[in-house]
């Protein structure tokens, strides 16, 4: 059986956790002191926790450390994917333990953020309209970005897009820099989840700052839908029905 990978954001963890995903849902009740019996009053769901422990065991396990923080100190939630599990999360802290370059340990406590609605609000029934067929958009092309790709790297134990993206630009550049250049090797690469790449695989990477403009322009060309006669004529009769009968799509 194939272990799931953990991730927080952009953030893929070398190792599973050492021994479990600790969950702690508690409500939150205020006991009222009276002279007789004491009463309770139920003030609903309470914070939601989740922590665990584990170690990083690479080569650079003390800059992995740094990316986590880094996680935390920006201060935005984040998607843990882990196996069957997806929750929209906060690191609430991060505490690793320096052991030597190629291992750090840690612990992680992290806030889970329910939906707006709340985990077991009741889910309103959806409806579904059928638009006519029409052209779907075109992809972007894959392999106007592939040709730029000058480079390859082989993923190891611990690596993430972010991680080598940021090692392909060096020093000094900003958040938003190595956040495009992850879009555009996961697009030359074909990958669906920048958060999931396998150790051994082969990525193909635009190294210098030309290619990595040439790829990025690349990346954001698209073609425009083509709309039919037809479904303009659907959507304006749509538009009327519910303007003249008061109601909502």
């Amino acid at each position: 059986m194939a272990t799931a990978s953990l991730v927080i954001g952009n953030y893929t963890f070398a190792l599973s956790p050492k021994q479990s995903l600790d969950f702690n849902f508690t409500r939150k009740i205020n006991k009222l002191e009276t002279a007789d019996i004491p009463t309770y009053q139920d003030m609903g769901i309470d914070e939601k926790k989740l922590s665990f422990t584990g170690s990083i065991v690479t080569s650079d396990a003390w800059t992995q450390a740094e990316t986590l923080e880094s996680l935390m100190d920006q201060g935005l939630t984040q998607t843990l994917l882990y196996g069957s599990i997806q929750r929209t999360v906060r690191i609430d802290s991060f505490q690793p333990k320096y052991i030597r370059d190629d291992r750090v340990d840690f612990s992680i406590d992290l806030i889970v953020i329910p939906p707006k609605s709340g985990y077991n609000a009741p889910q309103q029934p959806t409806t579904t309209t059928t638009l006519p067929a029409q052209s779907a958009p075109s992809a972007t092309s894959t392999e106007s970005i592939a040709q730029y790709a000058d480079q390859s790297y082989t993923v190891k134990q611990g690596d993430t897009l972010w991680g080598i993206a940021q090692r392909t630009l060096g020093n000094g550049v900003s958040a938003n820099d190595i956040s495009t250049l992850v879009n555009t090797i996961a697009k030359a690469n074909q990958l669906s989840n920048p958060n999931l790449i396998l150790v051994g695989q082969v990525l193909n990477i635009p190294s210098t700052s030309s290619n990595q403009q040439n790829a990025n322009s690349a990346y954001s060309t698209r073609q425009t839908t083509t709309v039919t006669s037809d479904g303009i004529s659907y959507l304006q009769n749509k538009e009327s029905s519910v303007r003249f009968s008061g109601g909502t799509s």
